[in-house]
C-alpha cells in the first residue's frame, strides 16, 4: 500500500450498449486536419470560474476516490482534501487552459487503485494514469470527473475510463465523430454544444475518443455548461 504524504513544503497554490452501437462500425480513426479549437477563437471560454466553487470541486475529488481507491485510502486522501488550502492557477499550457483553476495546497504521493495498474495521485491536480508516477498531462477537471463516474459510463466501460492522452486541439474527424455521437449516442443536437478539445481514455484494453465541449450561448439553459462526450469507437 502506498504511503500517503502530506507535503506542507508547498507554497499556497493557487449500460446501455445499443446506445453505442453506431460506434463500431465507424472503422479506423483517420488523421485529421488539425483545426483551431474554439476556445481560442473568443467564441466561448472554457475555464468558468464560477463552476469551480472550491467546497463544489473538493467534493468532486473525494467523490472521484470513492469509485477509484480502496476505502481506507479513500478516506485518507478525503481528509486531507477537506483540510488543505487552495489557490487559483493555470499552467499556462494548450491542455492546461481546461484544466481546474482551484489548485490545491496539497500533495500525496501516488496510491495504487481498484483497478490493476491504474494509479491516483494528487498534486494541486488530481491525477490518474496507468503510469506510477503519473504523468502531468493526466489530471482530470469538473466535467471529466462528473462523465467518467457517471453510472451509465461506468456500467459500459466496467470500469472508470483513465485518461491516456493529454488534451489536444480538435481534428476535422473529431468534429464529425462529435456530430454522431452527440446526436445518436447522447440523443443531444449538436448545435446544443461548441467543441472544444479531445481526447483518449482507456479502459486498459481499448482507446476511446472523448470530446470536451461548452453549451453555446443560444442553446437551452437547462443542458449542463460544459460537457464531455464520450466514444464506444476503439481508436486501437
Amino acid at each position: 500500500m502506498s504511503e500517503i504524504l502530506k507535503d506542507t513544503s508547498l507554497d499556497v497554490l493557487h449500460p446501455v450498449h445499443s446506445r453505442r452501437g453506431f460506434l463500431t462500425m465507424l472503422g479506423t480513426v483517420a488523421v485529421g486536419t488539425l483545426m483551431a479549437p474554439e476556445a481560442l477563437a473568443g467564441r466561448v471560454v472554457w475555464p468558468i470560474e464560477d463552476e469551480y466553487d472550491v467546497t463544489t470541486w473538493k467534493r468532486e475529488v473525494c467523490a472521484f476516490t470513492n469509485y477509484v481507491l480502496p476505502r481506507p485510502q479513500a478516506r485518507k486522501v478525503q481528509e486531507y482534501v477537506a483540510s488543505a488550502g487552495y489557490e487559483r492557477a493555470y499552467d499556462g499550457t494548450w491542455s492546461g487552459q481546461f484544466s481546474s483553476p482551484v489548485r490545491l495546497r496539497l500533495r500525496l504521493s501516488p496510491v495504487s487503485t481498484v483497478y490493476t495498474e491504474v494509479t491516483f495521485e494528487l498534486d494541486q491536480l488530481p491525477y490518474y494514469d496507468r503510469m506510477n508516477p503519473c504523468r502531468r498531462s493526466k489530471d482530470l477537471n469538473s466535467v471529466e470527473l462528473e462523465r467518467l463516474l457517471s453510472r451509465e459510463e461506468r456500467e459500459y466501460y466496467n470500469c472508470v475510463l483513465s485518461p491516456c492522452s493529454a488534451r489536444e486541439p480538435l481534428t476535422a474527424h473529431d468534429h464529425d465523430l462529435y456530430q454522431r455521437s452527440v446526436a445518436d449516442d447522447y440523443h443531444i443536437s449538436p448545435k446544443a454544444y461548441v467543441p472544444q478539445y479531445a481526447r483518449n481514455f482507456t479502459n486498459g484494453e481499448s482507446t476511446f475518443r472523448g470530446i470536451g465541449a461548452v453549451r453555446a450561448k443560444d442553446a437551452k439553459s437547462n443542458l449542463p455548461l460544459k460537457n464531455v462526450f464520450l466514444t464506444g469507437f476503439d481508436l486501437t
